[in-house]
């Protein structure tokens, strides 16, 4: 399975983002997609790593 982030075209459209908006304040819903680009960072971390999901043992 495949899975990349789309730079060019937006995977998330403009809908999207105001229903997402109708439910969250502007603080929280910057707090969310702050985190959404965290996941996704540590994701590519561990995809370069090749480390399999739930291979990290601390």
């Amino acid at each position: 399975m495949t899975t990349r982030t789309r730079l060019l075209d937006p995977a998330v459209g403009r809908a999207v983002y105001e229903r997402a908006a109708r439910h969250f304040d502007e603080t929280r819903l910057a707090h969310l997609i702050g985190l959404v680009v965290a996941i996704n960072n540590w994701n590519r971390v561990m995809v370069g790593r090749r480390i399999p999901p739930g291979g990290y043992t601390p």
